[in-house]
């Protein structure tokens, strides 16, 4: 027998499209009703009206494929299979032979009967932007059907919203807002949603799958630092390992560029591919019981130094320093960016300040208390305060720079200042603000061992300035941990000139390819190897689906056009708007341009799958390009002659 959509949770036989709108429906959102005839079932017209007066009872009907080969996690199919619209009671058995029979490979593929819902504006909704990667919501839209949307016929209205913030552009609901978020959520990944909205302001979906193709040339900046060069070493090398630690249950970068310029600070950039394992990762770890870290052995110091002592001594400073590192991942941004935005929903960002500080004992709290009950602010003092919270030596070449920058973070305070503390303070809190609560401390304590490491290294740089004449500056700036066992065991030291071309620029660099090896170039940096090209003599501009640029000769398709995929053959297309019968151009061609149509429009969706760049929404480029004409389409969406 057919199945209520709402219970369609076999997807071997109700396919991908019903399961996944099963999901969607189980969550609480709204979709449509309806019921699927599975892969097995041929029904009679009776049987079919029956179902029609059943999950639809009065209105017009939509009937959908819902194959497993469309809506995947890897490949969309986006606009292949069939969809028909208006259809009415009389019309169902008709209309799900049709579906069934558009599907060349399978006739027998299972097809979604649903109410259809008459629209004041409808859209496509990605939880992502599908271009350059950013982690922000967008949507095109219009009025009425999403159909001219996905098919690419018009140029749809668009907007982008932050997720961390709702903004009200007087379009886009609030209610719309929060299912895509909660759907990224549900879905552990970025996804592209079809939605409307009825003329009861009922936000309804339509659609919901994965964003199969993620911009694998996209980096997003992450974060910045002052930290040595051997510790960004040992932190990017440890962010990349993937023999001892790749099935543990630690977050693992696989795209990931450190880079430094002749200011001194290192920026770190992470391929959106990580942004998306780290958001799966998330999921996985608020799914588990909270575990504390493993705890890490304390650090002796040896009584004095020799050769063998101080490698032995930097190479368990380095060994404690990657260890901290590996757990430090569990709690950073990337990760706890999700548990944040789920809490977002129902409160702000100084609620959730507050809450999380509501009785808090973490250890930055403590040093601030302790540092406020210092008797004086001697040399000796502070260095005993920064003893006791060695995570304060961070970001400082020698003993003098940490005492006296230390000494200029606070002032002495009022030791009766915070009487008036709840010690015993407690709250009934949501169990994610108890994860993220836990998360924040454990941060913080973990940071006092890798951020500690520092105050230890600095006696030994001291030792090594002494005794090999290299400034505690230049083995901060210059040196890479090989560097300073060498300098150590045989008084090796780095050449001017190879100073100067490691001050120019550093670039650490894993890429995803066959060796997924992590390398470390000096004289480079980010900005000189990722910044776009300036473009010169454009003569058209639209919206790009896809970061890259390509070259070739133009191949214009019009209506009436008999398409023969030999003609266009590592040729740029250039149509007013594509056609179901154009994908088997996909493989062969070099990009698309249509006059019409945005990113989110099937064209687009597929031409990401198969890599291949298109330029959408031109509005005349028609008209302005034609057969043999040599172009360029750029990345970020101008079209300009060779």
């Amino acid at each position: 027998m057919a199945i209520d959509l709402y219970k369609a949770t076999t997807k071997s036989l109700v396919g991908n499209k019903a399961f996944n709108l099963m999901k969607v429906a189980k969550a609480g959102i709204a979709v449509p009703p309806g019921f699927v005839v599975n892969s097995a079932e041929n029904l009679s017209d009776k049987k079919l009206i029956k179902l029609y007066d059943k999950f639809i009872s009065h209105g017009k009907a939509s009937v959908r494929s819902s194959s497993d080969k469309e809506d995947g996690e890897k490949k969309s199919a986006a606009g292949i299979y069939k969809t028909l619209l208006d259809v009415s009671s009389a019309e169902i058995g008709i209309s799900l032979q049709a579906v069934r029979e558009y599907s060349r490979k399978s006739k027998n593929i299972p097809v979604i009967v649903q109410k259809q819902i008459d629209p004041k504006m409808s859209g496509v909704a990605f939880s992502i932007n599908p271009v350059n990667g950013d982690n922000d919501i967008y949507i095109e839209y219009n009025k009425g059907r999403c159909e001219n949307i996905v098919s690419g016929s018009i140029i749809p209205k668009t907007v982008s919203l932050k997720k961390k913030s709702y903004e009200d552009n007087g379009d886009i609901p609030l209610t719309l807002y929060e299912y895509i978020i909660r759907l990224e959520m549900i879905f552990k990944e970025p996804v592209d949603i079809e939605w409307c909205i009825d003329h009861d302001e009922k936000v309804w979906i339509l659609q919901c799958r994965a964003i199969t193709v993620i911009p694998s040339d996209s980096f997003r900046y992450a974060w910045s630092t002052h930290e040595p060069l051997w510790a960004m070493e040992q932190a990017f090398k440890t962010r990349c390992e993937d023999e001892e630690n790749e099935s543990s249950e630690l977050y693992l970068h696989r795209e990931i560029i450190y880079s430094r310029d002749s200011s001194g600070a290192f920026d770190c950039y992470i391929g959106l591919n990580d942004h998306i394992s780290a958001l799966k990762y998330s999921m996985k770890v608020l799914s588990k019981q909270y575990d504390d870290i493993d705890p890490i052995e304390c650090i002796e110091r040896p009584k004095s130094f020799s050769k063998d002592t101080a490698i032995d001594y930097f190479k368990l400073l380095s060994s404690h320093y990657c260890k901290y590192i590996r757990y430090y991942m569990r709690s950073e941004p990337i990760v706890t960016d999700i548990i944040e935005r789920k809490l977002l929903l129902r409160w702000s960002h100084n609620e959730i300040a507050e809450l999380l500080s509501a009785g808090n004992d973490d250890l930055m709290f403590r040093e601030q208390e302790d540092f406020s009950s210092l008797n004086d602010n001697s040399d000796c003092s502070i260095l005993n305060h920064i003893n006791k919270y060695p995570y304060l030596a961070i970001n400082y070449k020698t003993k003098k720079e940490m005492i006296e920058g230390v000494r200029g973070q606070y002032k002495i305070k009022d030791k009766n200042k915070n009487k008036n503390k709840k010690d015993n303070f407690q709250l009934n809190l949501d169990s994610d603000l108890i994860f993220l609560k836990k998360l924040s401390i454990e941060r913080m304590n973990v940071k006092k061992g890798w951020a500690g490491v520092y105050f230890y290294m600095l006696e030994l740089m001291e030792w090594i300035y002494e005794n090999y004449n290299v400034s505690q500056s230049d083995l901060y700036q210059y040196y890479l941990t090989d560097d300073i066992v060498a300098l150590i065991k045989n008084n090796i030291k780095l050449s001017q000139a190879e100073k100067n071309k490691r001050n120019l620029g550093v670039l650490m660099k894993r890429k995803k390819n066959k060796q997924m090896t992590p390398r470390i170039y000096f004289g480079k940096s980010f900005e000189s190897n990722y910044s776009p090209t300036p473009l010169l003599n454009s003569i058209l501009f639209g919206i790009p689906s896809l970061n890259r640029n390509v070259h070739g000769i133009v191949k214009v398709i019009n209506y009436k056009s008999i398409v023969d995929p030999q003609d266009y053959i590592d040729k740029i297309i250039v149509t007013e708007m594509t056609q179901p019968n154009m994908v088997a151009l996909f493989r062969k061609c070099k990009g698309i341009i249509t006059d019409e149509g945005g990113i989110l429009s099937h064209v687009c969706i597929l031409s990401r799958e198969y890599n291949i760049p298109c330029i959408v929404g031109t509005s005349n480029s028609t008209k302005i390009l034609q057969d043999g004409d040599e172009i360029i389409m750029w990345a970020d969406g101008h079209i300009s002659y060779e």
